[in-house]
Parts: structure tokens; C-alpha cells; sequence
């Protein structure tokens, strides 16, 4: 934050769940009135807020946002009756990362994670992880339209404008 600082950003944003659950209640104290503090959570929260009211929602990530509960934490909180169904992939970053995916082996993956029977009976799925959009295609794939697959990343940059044009 200190180097941000130094350059006068006039936000930061933290991209990445797992830091986001970890660290973004304390970065945003820290900032205080010097800038702007974005997550990739909130926006996600919002939007299943208000489109899935009294649904079955899914969420993938790492086991530090998962286990974070964070989005659980804050869909709970709106009393949305919503049902958020949790599952930690954490083979799906490093595989990322490493470049399997749109291949035989990311196929095999996603399948094994999706097929679990903990996202059964969804109607939308969180990628809880700012790696799971390269592999977003695949994930709607297995879903063959069933299932929402929410990528926070134009829902994030919508709202990091919106925020930024309201605050000049």
C-alpha cells in the first residue's frame, strides 16, 4: 500500500479473492481517506443479491476463499434466503497457472470438481478465483446452459467506475 501510496493511486484494488477475504477489511483501515479501496467481492455479493433471491447459488475457489467464508458470511447477512453451496478446487489455479487448460487434463478436472455432488441442484456459480475465467468456457460448457457462471471480473470493473466517476 505504502508504494501505491507513494505514486498517489487514486484507488487500489485488491484482485484476488483470496486476498480480498484475507486482507481487505485491514488494507481499507490503512488507506483510510488517502484512496479508494476496491474487492472482488462485493460486486459478486451485490449482483447475486439481487438476482438470486431465495435460490441455490455455487461458488469455486481456492481454499483460502472458501474456507474464508466470506461470500457465505455476506449473502447470509442480506437474509436473501439464499443457499450457497461451497467447494474448494484447489488443483484449478496452479493448473491454470501452468497452462492446462482448454485441454484434455483441465477437462478431466473441471468434471471431477463440478460433478461433486456439493454443487448439485445450483442456478448460478461463483468462480471464486480471478484465474477461473480462462477456463470459463469449459465450466459452461459442462453446464450446457444450465447454470449461471458469474465472472466478477466486468461485474468488478463496472462497479471500480462507477465508484470512481461518483467520487470524481
Amino acid at each position: 500500500c505504502n508504494v501505491l501510496l507513494s505514486q498517489n493511486v487514486k484507488a487500489i484494488l485488491i484482485a484476488c479473492n483470496s486476498a480480498s477475504a484475507a486482507a481487505f477489511d485491514l488494507v481499507k483501515e490503512y488507506v483510510a481517506s488517502k484512496a479508494l479501496v476496491f474487492n472482488v467481492i462485493a460486486p459478486v455479493v451485490d449482483y447475486v443479491l439481487e438476482k438470486y433471491p431465495g435460490k441455490t447459488i455455487g461458488l469455486i475457489g481456492t481454499k483460502q476463499t472458501v474456507n474464508s467464508n466470506i461470500f457465505k458470511r455476506k449473502i447470509d447477512a442480506a437474509q436473501r434466503s439464499i443457499e450457497l453451496k461451497s467447494l474448494a478446487t484447489p488443483l484449478l489455479a496452479p493448473m491454470i497457472e501452468e497452462g492446462f487448460f482448454n485441454n484434455k487434463i483441465s477437462h478431466e478436472v473441471i468434471e471431477a470438481y463440478l460433478g461433486n455432488p456439493e454443487l448439485q441442484g445450483i442456478e448460478a456459480l461463483i468462480l471464486g478465483c480471478t484465474h477461473y475465467p480462462l477456463i470459463a468456457k469449459q465450466i459452461e460448457n459442462y453446464y450446457k446452459g444450465s447454470v449461471e457462471v458469474i465472472d466478477s471480473s466486468q461485474l468488478v470493473a463496472a462497479h471500480v467506475e462507477k465508484e470512481l466517476s461518483k467520487n470524481h
